[in-house]
């Protein structure tokens, strides 16, 4: 069957399908309305009164008359974690931004999570619609398609977009049944707070977010994964080198910021919803004897003693090379280490960076660690990737993970004293403070 063929059956059944499924997107879209307008109503006065970052947010696609995904940007329950955001880290203050008019979207099908991580592929309309049809028909059928085995994804300079398909999947319930269900609410909160203010944070109010974005670097990785390029060119290698080079060099910052604001967001919320302690079983926390003993009995003793010394001693820095040592050992058990912890070491080790941050610092520092470590430039347009390499392996003071490394090991300061802390790094580590 040749590309026409195959487009006019694939446009047939969807005309076929299209009345049942706007019969029961306008039934889900009123309900969902009803329950929002009110909040809507509520937030709308003190959202106008809101200063907004300096980034710019492109337009998500609009939605067609059968779309069932579901802006959630002013809904209750995201809207408590963008005030708890403001309330305690003054991000306005201190960073000049902030991501409370970020959009969050909760998909319902495949379609609607992939179209936009795909929106910027060099492809033409009807071959992006190919693509779309292949992608949902095969995952539909039960194809195992890596990207949409995430509950989220955070797409920079577009927003946050919910795999509620996923979700329902693992569920076994429909995606609109399971937004509604008190496990979706704490899967959906937990989620978006990883993306949006994990993630979200890093990509639009760090130097090193805005520069990856400058040159679309998290948005070629996203594309790579469907590998469905035109043409090949020297500069999609050079691109995807360089995501690589950048991820090894920023991975536990990265991941440790998003899997500790995840948790820190859900521990706020319980003080605030009745709802909220839910959201405390799908965000995960780690502590450094946990983690060694975990280690340690899947018989990675070595790895337990290594993760339990650079941890139990910080009267002294943390010397780039013992960490560098320590990530290679990480990087090294792979597998092991996730079947151990329950994770990825990335997401476990950095969450440990940023716990031990906020025990010496004070939780409200952490964002500013982050930003601090993420503090750094390369001129990705012009920098070639041997030269970036290099800088990033040899040169701790540009590699995000050692400048983390180096902050969590600052004396002990005044707890949650945003300013005094961000002097100290500049004085006694030599790091400048973001602008």
């Amino acid at each position: 069957m040749d590309l026409n063929e195959r487009l006019k059956k694939m446009e047939d059944e969807l005309k076929r399908r299209t009345e049942a499924i706007d019969r029961e997107a306008r039934a889900k879209l009123d309900a969902v309305e009803q329950k929002i307008t009110a909040t809507e109503e509520a937030v709308a006065g003190r959202k106008a009164d809101t200063p907004r970052g300096p980034q710019t947010i492109r337009p998500i696609h609009t939605p067609a008359p059968h779309d069932l995904r579901i802006d959630m940007s002013t809904a209750r329950s995201l809207d408590v974690l963008d005030d708890i955001i403001e309330e305690d880290f003054e991000l306005l203050r201190y960073l000049g931004g902030s991501l409370t008019a970020y959009p969050t979207v909760y998909c319902e099908t495949v379609r609607e999570y992939l179209e936009p991580i795909i929106a910027d592929m060099p492809m033409s309309d009807a071959q992006r619609e190919v693509l779309l049809n292949e992608v949902a028909e095969a995952a539909e059928h039960g194809a195992p398609i890596p990207i949409l085995t995430s509950l989220g994804v955070h797409i920079p300079g577009v927003g946050c977009f919910i795999n509620g398909w996923f979700m329902g999947q693992l569920a076994g319930v429909s995606p609109g049944a399971y937004f509604q269900a008190p496990e979706g609410f704490a899967r959906i909160v937990t989620t978006a707070s990883h993306e949006k203010w994990g993630h979200g944070f890093i990509s639009e109010l760090t130097a090193l977010g805005r520069e990856k974005q400058s040159v679309q670097l998290g948005m070629h990785h996203l594309a790579d994964q469907f590998e469905r390029r035109t043409v090949d060119t020297p500069d999609h290698a050079r691109l995807r080198e360089q995501w690589e080079i950048l991820f090894y060099a920023s991975n536990y910052v990265e991941e440790g910021c998003a899997t500790w604001i995840e948790r820190y967001l859900a521990e706020r919320v319980t003080e605030r919803d009745p709802r909220g302690p839910a959201l405390l079983d799908h965000a995960p926390s780690f502590t450094v004897e946990s983690v060694a003993d975990a280690l340690d009995g899947a018989g990675l003793g070595p790895l337990a003693e290594a993760v339990g010394s650079v941890f139990s001693d910080l009267s002294q820095p943390l010397a780039p090379e013992r960490w560098f040592a320590l990530a290679a050992a990480l990087n090294e058990s792979g597998e092991a280490f996730t079947h151990a912890c329950g994770m990825p070491s990335p997401y476990v080790v950095g969450y440990l960076i940023m716990d031990r941050v906020a025990q010496r610092q004070g939780p409200k520092c952490v964002p500013y660690a982050v930003a601090t470590a993420c503090n750094v430039e390369y001129g990705l347009k012009d920098i070639s990737n041997h030269d970036l390499r290099n800088y990033v392996e040899n040169h701790p003071e540009l590699n995000v993970n050692a400048r983390m490394a180096a902050i969590v090991s600052l004396a002990e300061g005044p707890k949650d004293d945003i300013k005094a802390f961000l002097a100290r790094v500049r004085d006694e580590i030599g790091f400048a403070p973001p602008a």
